[in-house]
């Protein structure tokens, strides 16, 4: 209910408002009001307030009734806004100002208040009234905060979709594609190719069908790494981890005659051991088939100045161009540029989801011409 409302049609339009017993008038409109209402005389004294005004601000009539409203609660009222709004800008009598302000009371923390003001001049009284009419908006606020942030939220999973669902309309289907067409000639063609023919063809049905299973994999990695809200963190045995990984690498590191240089000593760290290895894995891999011609690949740690520890894969490949840098992270990307790489953007989106549930962070130095360094950012365990 506004103060508006209350007194629409009670006076006629003059200059000044003329009740038969303004006293009155006031009583009653404190008494029925449901909000939070507080009447202040011509020097910003308190003289009514409603039941909500007291409950909403922890207060009490006999702290209240008579107090200047800048004392209030030890001063939580004298607010430069507020004075702002009642001193500056309400203006004499018969003006009405509606204002939003966020507020920090020292009892009550930060609050949003809309405060509707109306000030009242009266023939048969000396001075001014004013009429507060507050309304603490802060839990709606935080709800209207709570939804902007879901439909961001919503609207950034539905374009994760829509990028899943190219991934699986397209990327998915070339290796597919090439399964059924290596097949289909072994099929019609076997009485009459070689041994070596249908090897052939065989390893590059194998080698579709790993591409299609790594995706899947990584894939479903990434949507289990969603559903879990905690993981337990130890430290790392990262030589352990790093020997797994280049034993699972091994066939596309002769194949690519790839070179690793491995450091004697790794840095202490913590993290989850399982997901440290993916991690290692999509680094390692993309740098040996992309890395250079051969790939040298240096790996590496080091303590940064606020004590974390980086972890890094170096590579001698063409590097990143500032655009490609900014998109390689993203959940299904693919780098426009970068044709041939068959990679689907779901390794390095997978390890950006890691380190965010480790509470690590994400590192990359590249330019064009001169290699890249990719790398991952864990806390320090010694």
């Amino acid at each position: 209910m506004s103060i508006q409302s209350l007194t629409k049609g009670a006076y006629m339009p003059t200059d000044k408002i003329t009740f038969p017993n303004p006293q009155k008038f006031i009583d009653n409109l404190v008494k029925v009001a449901h909000e939070a209402l507080v009447v202040l005389d011509d020097e910003y004294t308190v003289v009514r307030a409603s039941d909500a005004f007291y409950k909403n601000f922890d207060l009490v009539p006999d702290n209240t009734i008579g107090q200047s409203l800048y004392q209030l609660n030890n001063g939580d009222w004298d607010i430069p806004e507020l004075k702002s709004l009642l001193h500056d800008r309400l203006g004499t009598a018969d003006t009405v100002r509606d204002y939003q302000m966020r507020v920090t009371f020292e009892h009550l923390g930060t609050r949003t208040l809309n405060i509707n003001a109306q000030r009242f001049g009266y023939v048969d009284t000396v001075g001014l009234t004013t009429i507060l009419s507050i309304r603490d908006l802060t839990l709606l606020k935080h709800a209207q905060d709570a939804l902007t942030s879901k439909i961001e939220e919503l609207r950034a999973r539905n374009s994760s979709l829509d990028a899943f669902a190219h991934l699986v309309a397209h990327d998915l289907k070339n290796p597919v594609s090439s399964m059924v067409g290596f097949a289909s000639l072994i099929e019609q063609y076997y009485d009459r190719m070689s041994r070596e023919d249908i090897l052939e063809n065989t390893r590059a049905i194998i080698e579709s069908g790993s591409h299609i299973k790594e995706t899947i994999d990584a894939l479903l990695l990434l949507a289990r790494i969603d559903r879990v809200d905690d993981v337990a963190m130890d430290e790392l045995d990262m030589h352990a981890i790093v020997e797994q990984v280049r034993t699972s690498l091994n066939s596309i590191i002769k194949q690519n005659g790839a070179h690793l240089n491995l450091p004697n000593e790794w840095h202490c760290a913590i993290g989850y051991a399982p997901w440290i290895e993916a991690i290692w894995m999509n680094y390692i891999s993309n740098a040996v088939k992309y890395g250079g011609s051969p790939p040298h690949i240096t790996l590496g740690s080091e303590t940064l100045p606020d004590g974390r520890v980086l972890f890094w894969v170096h590579d001698n490949g063409n590097g990143l161009t500032h655009e490609e840098k900014k998109l390689i992270f993203r959940p299904f990307a693919r780098l426009a540029n970068n044709e041939e790489i068959e990679g689907t953007g779901v390794g390095l989106s997978l390890v950006l989801k890691i380190l965010e549930k480790l509470g690590g962070d994400i590192y990359l130095q590249s330019d064009v011409g001169k290699g890249s360094k990719f790398g991952f950012i864990l806390p320090p365990s010694c």
